[in-house]
């Protein structure tokens, strides 16, 4: 590496992150020398994140030079969980995702739904440790996203018997848990169930809801697009394909797909600030399914593309490569509902799932009052100006620039799955095997 390459790459590192033509410009030994000191960085932020997962004594264990004292009382005594008696069970909880890097626990962040779970779980010591309380989510959740009904089942400790069924004498879970949470992931209720009982394969159907503005969209013609997409397609065109994870089998069935409003001031089909809301159920749904698939309604709805766009997008025959499109934005989306194989028998704490209310409607008092101080402060100047707004900004919901709309079957290609199937077998990430599930 000459010394000029080497001063061009310490100031590029020093001023931000190097763009991909930047690093199509690089040889070599400075990609090598880029990736030895990512990985470094790497390890480093796994360290910090140990550090802060570690349960110790600290302040009280040291000195004044800060040096730990060697008092064997000091020490904090271990949970013995050999003891207890556990039961498997089902917790249904709701999270306000908009603030976290998702659900599942993630190496690179601390900021998840589930990271935030296991520490309540541990801290009240309901469970050991994540590995050994056998725990399955029903649905994930992507940056952003919330959940109103999330399932997960796990094995927890128990103050009754295992062939007890007086369920009014166990500790109170929803309770206990709540009391360590934050405030915007609170557990609703739970219900004992059968040891091999999954939260995930137990599931036989997941409902999502994507909330948005009517402005001027042409609600009927999203509908119309809707319906096309129910029963059992290959929805590859209408997702981002997770190929790199063993996923090659794009197939689903839509069970339900409808657009309602939900506005509770007014139902005035003409009236532009309501709000509606996609329901869509499926017996399992694809990485960004829905986001992608609001960006082709919310297409729809502008009149930039007709509801015939989503049987040809769905028909992988004669369009098997993906359009280059942007994805709606996240956080309008929330897990709504799932469905089980049989019906969980739920128990909720009254007084605490009040506090639960309450707390929620504490949210949503201050979230519309900032809702209308927007929506006043938009008619004060509509009325003392002559400047009057065409349209609700619905589309702030997606990325797509309709100002200059290219029509979807005449933009660019995504890589066709053939080809991102081979790339990955050659790299020895998956196998030539259908994946069941």
């Amino acid at each position: 590496m000459s010394s000029n390459s080497k001063a061009k790459y310490c100031i590029k590192k020093k001023q931000s992150n190097l763009t991909k033509d930047e690093l199509k410009q690089m040889n070599k030994e400075e990609l090598v020398d880029l990736a030895i000191r990512l990985q470094a960085h790497n390890e480093q932020l796994r360290n910090i994140i140990c550090k802060r997962k570690n349960v110790c004594t600290i302040d009280t264990n040291k000195d004044s030079s800060g040096t730990c004292k060697k008092d064997k009382k000091s020490k904090t005594r271990k949970f013995d969980f050999s003891k207890c008696n556990t039961r498997h069970i089902f917790i249904k909880f709701l999270y306000f995702g908009w603030d976290y890097q998702g659900l599942v626990v993630q190496e690179e962040t601390d900021n998840t739904i589930e990271e935030h779970l296991f520490n309540a779980l541990t801290k009240t010591c309901l469970i050991k440790d994540r590995q050994s309380c056998n725990f399955h989510r029903c649905g994930r959740t992507d940056k952003g996203v919330s959940g109103y009904s999330q399932v997960v089942s796990l094995d927890v400790r128990s103050k009754v018997n295992s062939d007890s069924v007086d369920d009014a004498d166990e500790f109170p879970y929803c309770r206990i848990l709540n009391s360590v949470l934050p405030n915007d992931i609170r557990i609703l209720s739970w219900c004992p169930v059968p040891d091999k009982c999954s939260a995930r394969y137990n599931c036989v159907s997941r409902t999502y809801k994507y909330y948005f503005i009517k402005g001027q969209l042409n609600i009927k013609a999203m509908e119309e697009a809707a319906s096309k997409m129910v029963g059992e397609h290959d929805f590859r065109n209408l997702c981002k394909m997770d190929v790199g994870n063993g996923i090659i089998n794009f197939v689903r069935k839509i069970l339900s797909a409808c657009i309602d409003n939900v506005s509770s001031d007014t139902k005035d089909d003409d009236d532009i600030y309501d709000i509606y809301v996609l329901k869509i159920t499926s017996d399992g749904f694809l990485w960004h399914q829905i986001r992608c698939i609001m960006s082709i309604l919310f297409m729809i709805g502008e009149n930039r593309e007709t509801p015939q766009i989503v049987e040809k997008l769905l028909n992988v025959v004669d369009y098997p490569r993906k359009p280059q499109y942007s994805m709606a934005l996240n956080y309008p989306l929330i897990f709504y509902d799932c469905r089980f194989d049989f019906e969980p028998n739920w128990k909720y704490d009254k007084e605490d799932l009040r506090d639960v209310l309450l707390k929620l409607q504490k949210k949503w008092a201050l979230i519309q009052v900032k809702c209308s101080q927007v929506k006043d402060t938009i008619d004060d100047i509509e009325r003392t100006t002559d400047i009057k707004l065409p349209e609700v900004q619905s589309s702030g919901l997606f990325l797509e620039n309709y100002k200059t709309h290219k029509p979807l079957l005449e933009r660019p290609t995504c890589e066709s799955l053939e080809s991102r199937i081979e790339h990955y077998v050659k790299r020895q990430r998956i196998e030539m095997k259908e994946d069941k599930e």
